[in-house]
């Protein structure tokens, strides 16, 4: 069901405009954006855009999903005035919403707006009246809601009693340690088993980050991503982390980044000896990215060796110059992970560095996901040849995203990388990124009968030749999706090109980034 909503000066004469208050799904949008950078595909694939700012794609004024049966509001592309939402107007849209008392997920964006002290709190009180209120998404970055209003928020949360799944985006909000603890509300909300927060860019320091861990472990989570990047933790931070974490075994996936913190070799440790306590832990994704040394990062992985259930493991890594070969033979310890991405992008790896991490890969007998991220460095054609050649020995290895932009492969190199690939029997997902993409190229990997999704990022200017797409040669009949994942460009006719695709008469699909 899609309602097309009047322009008015009120928020709450706004929402009452609506006939009806049974909707499950609102998604509202009061982010300020750049129209130069917005990218129309994005906005298709959320299927409901609701923008109170500007005019930014008008790619239907209906739309329903027959498939899901999903019910939602959209209002369209109107011209709001320019006037920031600050906590009166966010309690207005409170008022709102507490009319729609079959509400079961709210997705609200106020990025880069100025949010204060009281309009979240009043928000939530508001939104007690949706008593099937699952799922809240909440973007406040770039606002003003500092201590106070984070205090408040926090304390207003358990209004929602059925929250099972929090995202709360508060980067760039001036947020110290002094409200940390404040996180202790979440213990109140028992179904509470999803957990996103997001205080980069902050001014937590070592004090408020253990606070926060403290409050944190009080929940039963079984998905919890915290992301502290660029703050002041420091050197003497997870003095308690692990001791506390430890209680809660429940946790299954984690997402951890603490890029810019500047935390030293043995944190590094101690937060391995912390993770290892998750009994359940299945999935991990670490993002530290600071120059420690083989040994620290050998003990790392020493540690999540240990963890008997990790299967899934994501490492953003960078490493001082010469000790690349011990760092990639820590990786070999990991025996009982099945999905491994590592993000080694502009690390000078060579091809002798690349021909050595293949090999120690191809250890890892239960391997069947791989991701491996190299763009930036200078890899050759020995090198990918080699790597191709480990990866032939990973006999469970069904799927591959492979990034190679930005090395030193010329165009003979990437025909022969395509060749190696289709080599690979088992894989049946291939994701891949490089330079000097050629109309071989995707006739080889196109036609390799294991492969039912090819993604190839890049090539639009192979897609732009209408005469150069009509000589794709379509042999395999197991293709099931072909995706290609092009930088977006305001001078594309995206209509002239999904038309050239329709005549392929495959599953094609193209996916445009900013």
């Amino acid at each position: 069901m899609t309602e097309k909503i009047l322009h008015t000066k009120s928020f709450k004469n706004f929402f009452g405009i609506s006939p009806t208050t049974d909707h499950t799904y609102v998604h509202l949008d009061f982010k300020i954006y750049d129209s130069s950078k917005i990218v129309p595909a994005q906005l298709e694939e959320t299927k409901i855009y609701c923008s109170f700012r500007t005019c930014i794609w008008d790619y239907s004024n209906e739309w329903e999903d027959k498939l899901t049966g999903i019910r939602f509001i959209k209002y369209g592309n109107q011209q709001w005035d320019t006037k920031l939402i600050g906590d009166q107007a966010l309690s207005d849209i409170g008022c709102a919403l507490a009319k729609y008392s079959k509400l079961k997920k709210l997705l609200l964006n106020l990025n880069s707006n100025e949010v204060g002290h009281y309009g979240t709190q009043d928000l939530l009180i508001e939104l007690a009246n949706c008593a099937h209120l699952t799922t809240l998404i909440l973007d406040l970055g770039s606002n003003k809601v500092r201590n106070q209003g984070l205090i408040r928020l926090c304390s207003a949360l358990p209004n929602c009693s059925n929250l099972s799944t929090i995202s709360i985006n508060l980067r760039d909000n001036y947020i110290g340690d002094e409200s940390m603890s404040s996180f202790n509300y979440l213990a109140k909300l028992n179904n509470l088993s999803n957990l996103t927060i997001n205080l980069d860019k902050n001014q937590i320091g070592s004090i408020g980050y253990e606070n926060l861990i403290c409050a944190i472990y009080q929940c039963s989570l079984q998905f919890l991503t915290l992301s502290l990047c660029n703050n002041k933790i420091g050197k003497q931070a997870f003095t308690d982390f692990q001791h506390e974490l430890s209680n809660n075994l429940i946790v299954e996936h984690i997402n951890l980044s603490l890029l810019n913190n500047c935390i030293n070799e043995e944190g590094l440790i101690k937060i391995g000896k912390g993770l290892s306590q998750f009994k359940q832990l299945s999935s991990l994704t670490l993002d530290i990215k600071y120059y420690y040394s083989y040994k620290a990062f050998s003990g790392l992985c020493t540690i999540l060796a240990d963890c008997s259930n990790l299967r899934f493991l994501k490492l953003f890594l960078w490493y001082p110059d010469n000790e690349q070969f011990e760092l990639f033979s820590s990786i070999g310890k990991l025996v009982s992970i099945s999905e491994l991405e590592l993000n080694l992008e502009c690390l000078q790896i060579n091809d002798s560095d690349i021909s050595y991490l293949g090999f120690v890969i191809q250890k890892l007998s239960k391997l069947q996901n791989l991701g491996l991220y190299l763009k930036g460095n200078i890899i050759g054609e020995e090198g990918v040849i080699s790597l191709c050649e480990s990866l032939a020995q990973c006999s469970k290895l069904s799927r591959l995203a492979l990034d190679l932009e930005n090395n030193k492969i010329n165009r003979n190199s990437v025909q022969l990388l395509s060749s190696k690939l289709t080599d690979l029997n088992n894989l049946s997902t291939l994701q891949i990124c490089i330079d000097n993409n050629t109309l071989h190229v995707l006739n080889t990997l196109i036609n390799c009968n294991h492969f039912s999704t090819l993604a190839i990022k890049g090539g639009y200017s192979l897609l732009q030749n209408e005469s150069l797409l009509s000589n794709l040669k379509f042999k395999n009949n197991n293709l099931r999706v072909l995706i290609f994942d092009i930088q977006y460009q305001s001078s594309i006719n995206h209509d002239a090109l999904k038309f050239k695709l329709y005549k392929l008469k495959r599953a094609v699909h193209i996916k445009f980034k900013q």
